[in-house]
């Protein structure tokens, strides 16, 4: 696989993939450079739509930029099909036990943080990626799991996940739509106030799910400045990238 001209740095490998730990089998989507050595590493936490192919693709263009990203399934293969509606998108994720997602997502955690493992460095600093829905467990697992860094996008953030921003040390990145008809911008604010050392992204013209490229909401300059502004935030708290 080759890069393709402006779409990155390095060559890259994606696709399924799954993760064992004990007894408990996990599907998800691995993207990373095709190249030798450990890697700055994203855990990516999806929205209600699950691992879907914007999710994809947003774990594509950071490996391009020279991070391994990996998308945990938390749907357990079951995630809504493209054309399930978005109310019974978020019924189907609410209905998600919290418990065994956070388990899961540890799993996950601890599969990337392995020493033995040959392509992640997350064992010396983990990034973790949260994007609608999915915000909340990423919010939860960056925390539990002294994560370096944490990016939001367009995450609602309740009174307790406030309270974990809050107390959270690594670095923190929030990436907001002034439109967004679904997390109100005076959300911004909120996060600002518990987290200070955030740092805090408003898109004057975007709304909710820019990210997503079968979205109505998708706004593709947004998108694109956001790939970068997540890029350079990993590049910053992150370990190096192989020389």
């Amino acid at each position: 696989m080759t890069v393709l001209k402006g779409e990155g740095r390095v060559p890259i490998l994606f696709g399924s993939t799954s993760v064992a730990v004990a007894s408990r089998v996990h599907g998800g989507y691995l993207a990373r450079p095709d190249l030798s050595g450990q890697w700055p590493t994203v855990l990516v936490v999806a929205s209600a739509r699950g691992v879907s192919s914007s999710v994809k693709d947003v774990c594509r263009r950071l490996a391009r930029q020279g991070f391994a990203t990996i998308a945990p399934d938390l749907y357990d293969g079951r995630r809504p099909s493209p054309s399930t509606s978005d109310d019974d998108a978020l019924a189907a994720f609410a209905q998600l036990p919290a418990g065994r997602v956070d388990r899961d997502l540890a799993d996950f955690v601890a599969f990337i943080t392995n020493p033995a493992g040959f392509w992640s460095s997350a064992e010396h600093g983990l990034g973790v990626l949260g994007i609608g829905n999915g915000g909340s467990a990423a919010i939860r697992t960056a925390g539990r799991h002294d994560a370096v860094a944490l990016a939001l996008a367009y995450v609602a953030v309740d009174v307790d996940d406030a309270t974990r921003l809050g107390s959270f040390t690594g670095g923190l990145l929030g990436m907001y739509g002034r439109a967004d008809e679904v997390v109100p911008v005076d959300m911004v604010e909120q996060v600002r106030s518990a987290a200070p050392h955030a740092e805090m992204v408003v898109y004057a013209a975007a709304g909710h799910d820019f990210l997503d490229d079968h979205s109505d909401g998708y706004d593709r300059e947004t998108a694109v400045d956001a790939i970068e502004r997540l890029t350079g935030f990993f590049e910053k708290r992150l370990p190096p990238a192989p020389a």
